[in-house]
């Protein structure tokens, strides 16, 4: 699984590509966690376009984030999932309250001031 983090004023983008399963869950938490608090980020957007499979590991990966940006009042957002990755998260009911963009360049237009 590869990861790639950018930055745009208080948004943390996370690239993840590969499987999201209980073997990369944890490392992608840590760092993504550490990355977030260290840089004093408010909200996140995960581009998801590269994950090519995931299970339940990856939807408690989302919510965890999801809570910890919803609890300083930041957004969690995610763009650019393929069909598969997109029917598992709509399943498990995640898209109640992360939101879903087309593309990361939606996500931020989507946080509008606030990514700037």
């Amino acid at each position: 699984m590869g990861t790639a983090f950018d930055f745009a004023g208080n948004v943390l983008m996370v690239k993840v590509e590969g499987e999201l399963d209980h073997h990369a869950a944890d490392g992608l938490r840590e760092s993504v966690d550490r990355t977030f608090d260290e840089r004093g980020m408010r909200h996140i957007i995960f581009d998801f376009s590269g994950v090519t499979m995931m299970d339940s590991s990856g939807i408690g990966f989302v919510m965890g984030r999801y809570k910890k940006t919803n609890e300083i009042g930041g957004r969690t957002l995610l763009a650019g999932s393929n069909p598969y990755v997109i029917k598992v998260l709509g399943m498990a009911g995640v898209f109640s309250i992360v939101e879903r963009c087309s593309d990361v360049q939606e996500a931020l237009k989507t946080l509008g001031t606030e990514a700037k």
